[in-house]
């Protein structure tokens, strides 16, 4: 008390309160319908594939998500009582998609608008009626072409093609056909054949084994055992599973890592996998280099018309309007020329720009293996063990 000069102890003189920050929205899915298709790692290592379900029947009204609103933040106050505001929570992306609505009970309930099949695109519960082969694809089926998912209970035999929208499943194994996804595809089996065999995919590929064909995915391409001579094209990464064989034989290039258990084979056969950019930016180089082709060829055309006539003009004493219609042309054709020049210019830079890209190869390396990363080159010519091959800029391509 300062009137008897004894020391203030254990009062408290001024007091806060700490502000509590929100939560952001998020989404309960009741559904066993995978949004990200990385499959799952056993305990003896390999990983289960026939887990997976890109697609889960449901019945009409079965509830299917539930969307929680983010929670309000709430302000707290320093010793002075100034106001120390607390963070909102941020919203998310409501998850009704095609046929399925919001609870009249309640509007952040997602149910189900008719029987079909659910599956999850960019976090939206999508209900569509699927296409359901009991049987194989073949003389029976006839190629198919569907806007919804598809979900071949056997095989697709050769010379078949699958042309589908959404996500496509098959349950047994895939010979020398062509099928083309716009979302994922999930094969339980092989991909086998005569190197007829192509998959196009704008999203993941997830198969059991592939011998002789060849993969073009958007996404990544996960395979549970064996790659054998086939040709894989993955934007992101590809991983195979194989203990004594994963990769042997073939091309494989993906745009940011390829992890295996082994490379190559004990008999030296040619193994190239390449890493550090998309594999797309190869064909449009590719197809520009094509219509520059033709542009100058268009060109040299144009310039012996423009000189033919202008010698014409010279010894006629005449003007000819003709000439500045293909003069323009001429000019138009430049510019175009130029502008995809410089287009295969920068596609070729970031092609060979040094990435952070990588080779991991968990346990051997055999010799005859040939490691790409941004088009700079590893030859391995002895066994190596449990390396990681990165791109050094002073030493080029080096196993870590």
């Amino acid at each position: 008390v300062l009137e008897t000069n004894e020391p203030v102890c254990d009062v408290d003189v001024a007091e806060g309160l700490e502000p509590q920050n929100g939560k952001d929205a998020w989404i309960e899915y009741f559904t066993n319908a995978k949004q990200d298709l990385v499959p799952a790692e056993k305990e003896d290592g390999g990983v289960d594939f026939y887990g997976l379900g890109l697609v889960e029947p449901v019945e009409k009204d079965q509830e299917l998500a539930l969307y929680h609103p983010p929670v309000k933040g709430e302000d707290g106050y320093d010793v002075f009582g100034r106001i120390r505001q607390g963070t909102e929570g941020n919203p998310c992306k409501f998850p009704a998609g095609e046929n399925t609505y919001a609870s009249p009970d309640n509007p952040n309930l997602v149910v189900a608008k008719i029987d079909g099949n659910v599956s999850i695109v960019d976090g939206v519960v999508v209900n569509s009626e699927a296409y359901i082969v009991k049987g194989d694809v073949d003389f029976l089926t006839g190629n198919i072409s569907s806007k919804g998912p598809l979900i071949v209970k056997g095989d697709v035999q050769s010379g078949f093609g699958l042309d589908i929208e959404r996500a496509i499943e098959v349950g047994g194994c895939v010979e020398d056909a062509v099928i083309t996804s716009g979302a994922d595809i999930l094969i339980k089996r092989g991909f086998i054949g005569k190197s007829k065999g192509i998959i196009h995919a704008e999203g993941n590929v997830n198969i059991g084994f592939v011998r002789n064909q060849t993969i073009y995915s958007r996404g990544s391409i996960h395979v549970a055992r064996e790659v054998v001579d086939a040709r894989f094209h993955a934007k992101n990464k590809i991983s195979v599973g194989g203990r004594r064989i994963s990769i042997v034989g073939g091309y494989t290039i993906a745009g940011e890592a390829i992890e295996v258990e082994c490379l190559g084979n004990m008999y030296g056969a040619s193994t190239v996998v390449e890493v550090g950019y998309d594999y797309k930016m190869v064909e449009d180089v590719e197809n520009d280099t094509r219509e520059c082709h033709e542009l100058k060829k268009k060109l040299e055309e144009l310039n012996a018309r423009i000189k033919n006539l202008e010698m014409q003009h010279k010894r006629s004493n005449r003007e000819d309007h003709s000439i500045a219609a293909l003069l323009k042309e001429k000019l138009s054709i430049d510019q175009e020329l130029a502008t995809i020049e410089e287009r295969i210019r920068l596609l070729k830079r970031q092609i060979y720009t040094p990435s952070k890209a990588r080779v991991k190869v968990k346990r051997l390396v055999h010799p005859g293996v040939e490691i790409i990363i941004n088009k700079s080159n590893f030859l391995v010519k002895e066994e190596m063990q449990a390396k990681t091959f990165i791109l050094s800029e002073k030493d080029g391509v080096i196993p870590v």
